[in-house]
């Protein structure tokens, strides 16, 4: 991703709580890493709302963090794997 596109990401960006998703709509990950909040580990995604081309940052729960390892991680980020419906 080239440097301007990543400023306008970080900036156009909202975190919202998993359960304000929509059930069964579909969200492009764009993202993913691993990060230790004050709760413990957890994964970041950076998902696409299509309706609105919002990009938006969601703290998965605990037990994703527990299954994702790096290299699943790397995988999401470099397009390697593709997950039809994560929610």
């Amino acid at each position: 991703m080239e440097l301007g596109a990543k400023f306008e990401v970080a900036t156009s960006s909202q975190s919202i709580s998993i359960r304000d998703l929509v059930v069964d709509k579909k969200y492009p990950i764009v993202s993913a890493k691993k990060i230790t909040t004050k709760f413990g580990p957890s994964t970041l995604l950076t998902l696409q709302d299509s309706d609105s081309a919002a990009t938006l940052l969601i703290f998965m729960p605990k037990r994703y963090s527990e299954v994702n390892s790096e290299d699943d991680i790397m995988k999401i980020n470099n397009n390697l794997v593709v997950i039809e419906s994560y929610f």
